[in-house]
């Protein structure tokens, strides 16, 4: 008999679960950037692990960089070399909650969230649609080439 009204309980909390999301899903969809919003990220920017909290940052080895390209509308392209080896994605650009979700044209998703005028993070999007904050990359707009290796090291050059 408990496992008969365990079983209806269960069918019913399914149940509110399934209309909530047909009824609710489309709301939570991101909406397509601006011009304006996907055009902020075009420029030249160093790249590096962004500071996860409670823990620290040790890095070492060349800066590497990173130019994202306007390609019009909520259009992207960035290309950054890891590992020497140049990658280069494009991108559709999402405005959700105050956050950028970069949509890859070859998988490869990413979420976005800007600190300030030059600078953001970009974090990978897991198999589960889960943003990945523990492994992060700042990006820091450079406004100016850097005249040296050590410059280029050099954190919140920009």
């Amino acid at each position: 008999m408990l496992k008969k009204i365990a079983r209806r309980g269960s069918w019913r909390a399914a149940w509110i679960v399934l209309t909530a999301l047909v009824l609710f899903g489309p709301s939570l969809e991101a909406d397509t950037a601006s011009n304006e919003e996907a055009a902020w990220f075009a420029g030249k920017w160093m790249v590096g692990p962004a500071p996860v909290e409670g823990g620290e940052t040790i890095a070492g080895g060349e800066a590497n960089v990173a130019v994202v390209r306007h390609l019009g509308g909520p259009r992207i392209e960035r290309e950054i070399t890891l590992r020497g080896q140049l990658h280069v994605m494009q991108f559709e650009v999402r405005a959700f909650g105050g956050n950028f979700p970069w949509w890859g044209d070859n998988g490869g998703n990413y979420v976005s969230k800007n600190k300030d005028e030059n600078t953001f993070i970009l974090v990978p999007v897991g198999p589960m649609g889960k943003a990945e904050w523990e492994r992060a990359w700042l990006y820091q707009r450079l406004l100016r080439k850097p005249s040296s290796l050590a410059e280029q090291r050099l954190p919140g050059f920009a």
